[in-house]
């Protein structure tokens, strides 16, 4: 098994939320916003499976929270292994940039996939605040959202701010509570 840290307090509701995206998306940069870490300056690839954990609280609501982030290769080389894993989630976040079609494609397809699953899946857009051309169109990115009836956060990782950075995330994470 994943040595995945102390046990939460006794009040505390466990999250294991499945990050999933293509290569490149900002999967990692995501997590450690949204656990408060540095965020990395330089891309790397996750070379299996990184999970990183935080306690929150929000509202007097207290939460442990365990990421389980998939490096894009190994989920593609190994898909039986993480495949058996899937039960154990409770949330998944699929992550894709706004100036690649084809992580949003993929997105689309997980949803497809995954839809029967039931557990509770946010799609996030990253790359905000990107200097390249956003080639996903906000409507089709909302096309998305109404088909699987999905929240989705358009994300800066960098943001302070509730509406565009890892915060509305968090929000969507315990709106199911």
């Amino acid at each position: 098994g994943l040595l995945l840290g102390p046990d939460p307090p006794s009040e505390a509701e466990l999250y294991t939320i499945q990050v999933l995206g293509k290569s490149g998306v900002g999967k990692t940069s995501l997590v450690c916003a949204l656990v408060g870490l540095p965020i990395p300056i330089a891309h790397y690839d996750t070379p299996g499976q990184s999970v990183t954990s935080c306690l929150c609280e929000r509202n007097a609501h207290c939460a442990m929270l365990h990421f389980t982030e998939v490096g894009f290769l190994p989920l593609q080389r190994f898909k039986q292994l993480f495949e058996a894993q899937e039960q154990k989630f409770t949330h998944r976040i699929l992550v894709f940039a706004l100036t690649q079609q084809d992580t949003f494609d993929f997105v689309s397809t997980q949803l497809q996939t995954l839809a029967s699953e039931g557990i509770h899946t946010i799609v996030v857009g990253t790359r905000l605040d990107s200097k390249f051309t956003q080639q996903i169109p906000v409507a089709q990115v909302q096309a998305l959202a109404d088909k699987y009836r999905v929240p989705v956060c358009l994300v800066d990782v960098f943001s302070k701010s509730s509406s565009q950075g890892p915060a509305a995330v968090l929000e969507h994470l315990f709106s199911t509570v």
